[in-house]
């Protein structure tokens, strides 16, 4: 099975790295410098290329890109300025042919046509506005934008403002238009959310290490709970990342903590099962394979780590700066 990784110049990255699992076995197949900072990865499986979002070699600037991936190495197909410094998420329509990205530093939601299997100019620019109480919150930071199963709304985490703002989208043009606000409790910064289903979602809640319980009642989202994603007790420096969801079960990863804490999921609740460390340093990224294995991106260890639930880290692969992963699909 091939993924791909992300990496942090300055933390010894060197672009993209193409990866594979055999195995128990990790290696490398190549590397691309086609973009710095590559720091968010998707796999378009309409047009079988890797979409990376990070910052332009020569100006520094936002940047999304389309590289088709082949035997001999990792080709840039096309490339666009975003708009918006730091891309640091982005998410496709569900007919692929537009992507949305989060801008991170200033706040602003990028759209970016995909035509002829290339992305061209955006279309639209969207800037955040406000401040929250968090020495974090001085200006508006947009996390991650992912869009609502079986809808056409697009839902955007701003880190900046404890927001949540839903868009509509347009299918024809791309194009968002706010149709409501979530407003979260002040100082939690919300960063990542996954949907287990079209009326239930899951905010995670970077700053204060939190996992939000919502349900979709009478045509509002309803925070049902709040549950820390860290063991009771325990007060060092740790920060909330990444968050994904296995059937009845979620998974969090905690950089500081080093760990992942497992959820058990019912219909209407959420109780924590397990805290475990994660193999490495700063857990920023994982996913989950077929198999219930995980695959780890350690930013400050510089690696990635095949981890089990039952047995910890099976495999290490020297990455440095490693901070997002993305699989290839489908599965050869």
């Amino acid at each position: 099975m091939d993924f791909f990784v992300g990496t942090y110049a300055r933390d010894g990255g060197q672009g993209i790295s193409h990866c594979r699992l055999e195995r128990d076995a990790l290696s490398v197949l190549g590397t691309t410098q086609a973009i710095d900072n590559p720091i968010w990865l998707l796999w378009s499986e309409r047009f079988g290329t890797l979409i990376a979002c990070g910052d332009d070699p020569d100006t520094g600037s936002g940047l999304a890109a389309m590289l088709d991936v082949r035997e001999d190495g990792m080709r840039l197909k096309s490339r666009q300025a975003t708009g918006g410094d730091v891309p640091c998420h982005a998410a496709l329509s569900d007919d692929e042919a537009f992507l949305y990205t989060a801008n991170y530093i200033g706040g602003s939601v990028s759209v970016l046509p995909i035509r002829d299997g290339a992305l061209d100019k955006r279309v639209q620019l969207i800037q955040l506005v406000g401040k929250g109480i968090h020495p974090r919150q001085d200006s508006p930071h947009a996390h991650m934008i992912c869009r609502r199963p079986q809808t056409q709304e697009y839902y955007l985490c701003d880190l900046g403002t404890d927001r949540i703002l839903i868009y509509d989208g347009k299918r024809e043009t791309g194009r968002l238009s706010l149709r409501d606000i979530i407003r979260t409790p002040s100082g939690l910064g919300p960063r990542h959310l996954v949907f287990p289903g079209r009326d239930r979602m899951l905010a995670l809640f970077e700053l204060e290490n939190l996992l939000g319980d919502y349900a979709f009642e009478n045509g509002a989202w309803v925070c049902r709970a709040l549950v820390s994603t860290l063991p009771e007790g325990w007060h060092g420096e740790s920060t909330a990342a990444a968050v994904r969801v296995d059937s009845d079960r979620v998974y969090v990863s905690n950089r500081g903590h080093d760990s992942l804490a497992c959820f058990a999921m019912g219909s209407s609740f959420l109780a924590l099962e397990w805290i475990r460390p994660s193999g490495g340093a700063f857990p920023r990224d994982f996913v989950i394979l077929p198999d219930g294995r995980f695959l780890i991106a350690h930013q400050k260890s510089g690696d990635v780590t095949l981890w089990t639930i039952r047995g910890g880290k099976q495999a290490h692969l020297a990455i440095p700066g490693a901070v997002c992963i993305c699989r290839q699909k489908p599965y050869p």
